[in-house]
C-alpha cells in the first residue's frame, strides 16, 4: 500500500507513521507538507525534518489560507495560488499513484483532497479536537471516512462517515525509561517545570516567562520550548540573553530550546512536575496521558474557541488550572503556579481518573485497510 499523509497537526501524523513503519514496513509512505509554518514570517515548519528522520519521503507543497479580511486583489492572488496548489497536488497524485490519502487536517490538505477526488483516490481525514476545524469539515464532504478523537466532534460530520478512533500519540511518549536530552548537560537540582507555547511559539507566554525568570528559577528547573525563529524575532536568542541577567546560582536552572523531538520530550514528560502550556489538542492529550498538572493558557482566537474547550474539559474535572490570556501576567502566573504546586497530588489523582485510549494508530490503520480495499 502506498499512503500519502498530510499533517496540519504534525504529532498524530508522526504517530501514525511510527505505527506503519513498525507493523507494516512494506507500505510506502509519502508526506506532503509545508516548508514554512508561517510563510510571511519565514518560520520553518518541523515537518520535513521530522519525517525525513523517520525515512519518509517529503514532498513540499505551497498552499495558502483563505482569509475574509483580504482585499479584492489579495483574494484574486489567493485564488490563483489555491488553483496552483490544486494543480501541483494533482500532479503529485498522477505521478505517485497512491492507494489512499490520510489527512490530519489543516488548509494544506484541501488542495490534496481535491486532487485525490479528481484521481479517484480514497480519502480519510482525522480530527483531533473537540470542535471540528473548517478545513476538516470541508474535507469530510469528499472523504470516505472521518476519524474523530472525541465523541463531541461527531456532530460536525456526516454520521454515516464518522468513526471514533481516538487521538494518536507518539509511541516514544508511552515509554517509562527514556534517555536524558543531550542539551541538559548538568545535574538538575530543582523540580522540572515544562513550558511550551506550541510549535510556533507564543510571544506573550515567552515574554511573561522572561519577566518571571528570577522567581521561577529560584524553585524550579525551567525547561522552555520557545518555538522556531522567524524573520520577525528569534525567541531562543532573546531568552538566552535573559539568562545572563539571572543570579549566577540560578542560571543553571533554565534551559531554552526551540523544539524537542519525541525522544527528548518523552524524557521531559517523564520527569516534569508541572507544566505551563497552550491548549492545543495534541499537547493537551499528551500532558493528560503523562499525568502532568498543567496551567493552560489557551490561544484566545482559535477556531470555535477550541483551545479553551480543550483546557476547560480538564478544569471541569479539577485536573488542570487555566489562565485566560488577557489575564496573563508575571504576578498571575506565579500565583497560579503556587496554587497548582499545592494541589499537585490531588490533580494527579484526578488525572488518573481520565482514561484516554492509546490504540488509535491501530484503529486508524484498520480503517485505512477497510477504505482502500
Amino acid at each position: 500500500m502506498k499512503i500519502i499523509i498530510s499533517g496540519g497537526h504534525l504529532t498524530p501524523a508522526l504517530a501514525f507513521i511510527d505505527f506503519i513503519k513498525k507493523n507494516y514496513p512494506r507500505d510506502e509512505i509519502i508526506f506532503v507538507g509545508r516548508i514554512f509554518s508561517q510563510t510571511k514570517l519565514q518560520q520553518f515548519a518541523q515537518e520535513k525534518k521530522e519525517v525525513s528522520q523517520k525515512g519518509v519521503r517529503f514532498i513540499p507543497l505551497k498552499a495558502i489560507r483563505i482569509s475574509k479580511t483580504r482585499s479584492f486583489i489579495q483574494k484574486l492572488t489567493t485564488l490563483a495560488i489555491f488553483f496552483k496548489s490544486v494543480l501541483a497536488s494533482w500532479l503529485i497524485f498522477i505521478k505517485e499513484k497512491p492507494t489512499i490519502l490520510i489527512s490530519f487536517g489543516g488548509y494544506l490538505a484541501i488542495p490534496l483532497t481535491i486532487a485525490a477526488k479528481l484521481t479517484k483516490t480514497p480519502i480519510i481525514t482525522h480530527e483531533q479536537t473537540h470542535c471540528a476545524g473548517i478545513a476538516n469539515q470541508l474535507i469530510a464532504r469528499f472523504a470516505q471516512k472521518v476519524a474523530i478523537s472525541h465523541p463531541s466532534s461527531a456532530k460536525y460530520f456526516p454520521l454515516n462517515k464518522t468513526v471514533l478512533t481516538g487521538n494518536l500519540i507518539r509511541p516514544e511518549l508511552l515509554k517509562k525509561t527514556t534517555k536524558k536530552p543531550k542539551w541538559i548537560n548538568q545535574a538538575l537540582l530543582k523540580p522540572i517545570l515544562l513550558i511550551t507555547g506550541g510549535n510556533q511559539g507564543s510571544w506573550i507566554i515567552n515574554q511573561t516567562i522572561k519577566e518571571s525568570l528570577i522567581e521561577l528559577t529560584k524553585d524550579w528547573t525551567v525547561i522552555h520550548l520557545c518555538g522556531q525563529a522567524s524573520s520577525k524575532r528569534d525567541y531562543k536568542k532573546e531568552l538566552s540573553l535573559a539568562i545572563k541577567k539571572l543570579p549566577i546560582t540560578q542560571q543553571k536552572n533554565y534551559y531554552v530550546v526551540e523544539w524537542a523531538n519525541a525522544e527528548d520530550i518523552a524524557w521531559v514528560y517523564n520527569h516534569a512536575q508541572v507544566a505551563i502550556s497552550r491548549a492545543g489538542a495534541n499537547t493537551t492529550m499528551e500532558l493528560t496521558i503523562k499525568k502532568i498538572p498543567t496551567i493552560f493558557i489557551p490561544l484566545p482566537f482559535s477556531h470555535h474557541d477550541e483551545q479553551n474547550k480543550n483546557a476547560q474539559f480538564l478544569v471541569n474535572q479539577r485536573a488542570a488550572e487555566l489562565i485566560p490570556q488577557k489575564q496573563l501576567s508575571s504576578n498571575t502566573l506565579i500565583k497560579k503556579l503556587k496554587q497548582i504546586k499545592d494541589r499537585r497530588l490531588k490533580i494527579i489523582s484526578n488525572l488518573n481518573q481520565i482514561k484516554i485510549p492509546t490504540n488509535a494508530p491501530k484503529l486508524l490503520y484498520q480503517l485505512t485497510m477497510e477504505v482502500s480495499s
